[in-house]
């Protein structure tokens, strides 16, 4: 997933759009490896956030929702339906965006998937997810994406 959201930038920057990239979650120096983020403009929210469940939710929203007011973004893109949900109510207490979801595994292994359509839009990297979005999930067409990147050429 690393590569795909990388490229993603790195071509959207080619494009003259700016990315920031807000990773939650906790991050464990010895578990996770952030070299791939080099180059990358981004910030990691509570990184060494010492609780779990509800508080860490409660206090990642509040900086998310500081964050979105800070910068004013157009829109965010969640890898997954707990960022989704963070998203939807951060959006709630500061202004309106877009939310996409983008996630790049089968909805089946996700814990309370229906969570994704609090996205305003969808993109899909396979026509699998596609289909899950479609049948299991009820999406819309019109709020739908595939996504296929085509290198600028220099």
């Amino acid at each position: 997933m690393e590569t795909v959201v990388r490229t993603f930038i790195s071509e959207l920057d080619q494009r003259g759009i700016h990315v920031k990239l807000v990773l939650l979650g906790k991050y464990k120096p010895k578990k996770h490896d952030l070299t791939w983020l080099h180059g990358i403009d981004y910030e990691l929210l509570l990184p060494d956030f010492p609780l779990k469940g509800f508080i860490r939710d409660f206090f990642e929203v509040k900086k998310l929702s500081k964050l979105i007011k800070d910068e004013k973004p157009d829109a965010f893109i969640g890898l997954n339906n707990g960022a989704i949900s963070h998203l939807w109510k951060a959006r709630n207490q500061t202004f309106p965006f877009h939310i996409f979801s983008w996630v790049h595994f089968a909805l089946k292994i996700l814990h309370n998937p229906s969570i994704l359509k609090k996205a305003d839009y969808h993109l899909s990297i396979s026509s699998g997810i596609t289909h899950d979005l479609v049948t299991h999930l009820g999406i819309e067409k019109k709020t739908r994406f595939s996504l296929s990147i085509t290198p600028l050429t220099q």
